[in-house]
């Protein structure tokens, strides 16, 4: 084989190399969600308080979600406040965010 068909073999494979790396860094965004994904008001305190504002808002807005809403901003970001007050207050690490209803 010439040299020329050894460099497209490798240039087939290094692009085939970015699209997967491409494709992981869409699946989890900057660890923001984690490599588990959102996991909504099984969220425990300690990952909710060591995300992002964007992630802390995904993670509120599926919470949300869970509840059969289809939260407004509003909702958002009211529940996002509740929630880091309950965090860095009452709440241990290991508390699901869901405990601010009340539940164990």
């Amino acid at each position: 084989m010439t040299d020329r068909h050894h460099g497209g073999r490798r240039y087939r494979l290094i692009s085939a190399g970015a699209v997967a790396l491409a494709a992981l860094a869409v699946m989890v965004p900057g660890c923001s969600n984690g490599i588990l994904g959102n996991r909504g008001g099984d969220t425990r305190c300690g990952d909710f308080l060591s995300q992002d504002e964007q992630a802390q808002r995904e993670t509120i807005r599926a919470y949300l979600r869970e509840g059969g809403e289809d939260p407004v901003n509003l909702q958002i970001d009211t529940t996002r406040v509740i929630v880091l007050g309950f965090c860095r207050t009452i709440g241990r690490d290991d508390d699901p965010i869901r405990r601010i209803e009340g539940n164990r």
